[in-house]
């Protein structure tokens, strides 16, 4: 038991340095105080201590957290995660936290201002400080909950999570050059250690092997705090997310010929009025619209425009041929040609913007009848275009992401070329045509809005609630947001404690470093960044 005789201290704030190997060193700042040694008769004044000890990283469960931190507990029931991911049949929670029970003190990054290190009782002295701190003051740290630094959502098997929820979980140390206890405190800003949270969805498998160094997932902010980021891989958002939904689009903008038999049905458009048009029995109509779906790849995929990252394209040619003979009139016997051409393309912005990324989708659809006998020969082209943007921007008042979309979503058709004596509107209803086209993006903005506007909810740093901002793909074609506290949250923050003597109160003088409020640890050189794979 600690008493006020024999240590009273007053602490600065935790500090804290990642290291590799999946460890950290964290630093107790003593301001002042007095301390007897166990071993020891005499008491002795001490100023500007830093004791510095190398602890674990690792993933706890919530009942382990719990049975140690029932005092943080209290504040975590008002937070947004617990209200949220609390006590929910499908899901449970999990937190990053600093086992401080591992602690191994470090005496070459400690610092004892003031006392002779070369005789017995300084020996003393370093010992006692030790065995106070371990007994008492890092598990009072425990119990109020100041080493937890985040908290993730995990959605359980059988369960059916959202789009971008947490069936797995892992983290690493993340450098590109190895980092310890001897060179821990000589790293360059450049070289700073990121506590990386690496999260699977989909119940996708964890990979086997860890992360390799890559700036491609570092967010340049322009801000003078980080909070974080969050990285969504390229197969989590472009391939299993967005695309999945705009290849929809390339589905309702293919145009292709269609059979029919009398009235034209589903929306389809009968072509070559007025020009055995009935006897050809032939119609336009769209994959998305067409019941037999004639000529139809269940693809539809966005494919790579050529060796850029940013580019991407969807293209078909459908052409139908057919002779007719037999007419009472002559001049409608012969080669009867329709060709429908479409060719749409998505393009992500090259360049970052700090506060909003368009997404440009256009399209380009071209139709052609022709017709050619002995005596004749004519044919009429026309050509369709749209173009799209899908917005994502940073919302003034910290609120999320904002989903916008603007520009065209049907085609205007307009006659290029017309060849002898006929012309498209004679042949095809072009307002018919243009209605057929129908570019809903009403999925997709659904989806984004719900996934990235307001709180962020696949992981909390502290308690606090956070929202994304400031979204930018790299050239993997990863999408990458910065974490901001979100400003709509009425929970509280951590609770900040006033220094006070240690021998004078239940809890530990914490004093949490006001530039950061990611967890309750200053973080000397670090940043965190979450993954989703």
């Amino acid at each position: 038991m600690v008493s006020g005789n024999d240590f009273k201290a007053s602490f600065g704030a935790l500090k804290i340095s990642f290291m590799s190997s999946e460890k950290a060193i964290i630093w107790v700042q003593l301001d002042e105080g007095t301390l007897k040694p166990p071993k020891g008769t005499k008491s002795f004044e001490f100023y500007n201590w830093s004791i510095a000890f190398e602890v674990k990283i690792r993933i706890m469960t919530h009942e382990e957290v719990l049975s140690s931190s029932k005092s943080w507990f209290i504040r975590f029931i008002e937070s947004f995660a617990w209200k949220k991911h609390g006590n929910h049949e499908y899901r449970t929670l999990v937190h990053l936290a600093l086992d401080l029970n591992s602690s191994e003190f470090a005496y070459e990054l400690s610092k004892f201002e003031g006392l002779p290190l070369g005789n017995r009782s300084a020996v003393e002295g370093v010992k006692g400080i030790v065995h106070y701190l371990k007994q008492h003051y890092l598990p009072t740290l425990i119990q109020h909950g100041y080493h937890i630094l985040q908290s993730i959502p995990l959605w359980k098997t059988g369960s059916f999570p959202p789009p971008l929820g947490l069936t797995d979980v892992t983290f690493q140390t993340y450098s590109k050059d190895s980092v310890d206890r001897q060179n821990c405190q000589q790293m360059s800003q450049n070289q700073e250690i990121v506590l990386v949270l690496l999260g699977m969805t989909n119940f996708h498998h964890r990979p086997p092997t860890r992360l390799q160094y890559s700036t491609q997932w570092f967010v340049q902010s322009k801000k003078s705090i980080s909070h974080g980021a969050v990285c969504l891989s390229r197969k989590t958002f472009l391939e299993e997310r967005l695309f999945a939904h705009l290849k929809q689009l390339n589905d309702a903008t293919t145009i292709v010929p269609t059979p029919h038999r009398g009235k034209a049905s589903n929306g389809s458009i009968p072509i070559f009025n007025g020009h055995q048009g009935d006897a050809l029995g032939l119609a336009l109509n769209t994959w998305a619209n067409d019941d037999h779906r004639w000529g139809r790849s269940d693809r539809c995929q966005w494919e790579p425009n050529g060796g850029n990252g940013n580019s991407y394209i969807w293209s078909h040619i459908g052409r139908w041929n057919h002779e007719h003979w037999g007419s009472i009139d002559d001049q409608q016997n012969g080669a009867y040609m329709v060709s429908c051409q479409t060719k749409n393309s998505l393009d992500l912005p090259s360049s970052p913007n700090s506060d909003s990324l368009d997404i440009t989708i256009r399209g380009e659809i071209n139709i052609g009848l022709s017709f050619q006998n002995d005596s004749s020969t004519w044919g009429s082209k026309a050509i369709g275009k749209w173009e799209t943007t899908l917005s994502m921007k940073t919302k003034p008042d910290g609120s999320g992401i904002a989903i916008e979309t603007s520009g065209s979503t049907q085609p205007e058709f307009e006659i290029i070329r017309i060849q002898g004596e006929a012309n498209l509107k004679d042949l095809i209803d072009l307002d018919a045509l243009r209605s057929l086209v129908k570019i809903d993006m009403v999925g997709v903005v659904g989806e984004m809005k719900q996934t990235f506007g307001g709180v962020w909810e696949h992981c909390f740093p502290g308690m606090r609630a956070y929202s994304l901002c400031s979204p930018a793909f790299n050239a993997r074609g990863d999408i990458l947001f910065e974490l901001h506290p979100y400003a709509g949250s009425n929970h509280p923050p951590i609770r900040i404690m006033q220094s006070r003597k240690f021998g004078e109160s239940e809890a530990p003088s914490t004093s949490i470093h006001k530039s950061t409020s990611r967890h309750s640890l200053t973080s000397r050189k670090s940043g965190s960044c979450m993954l989703l794979s």
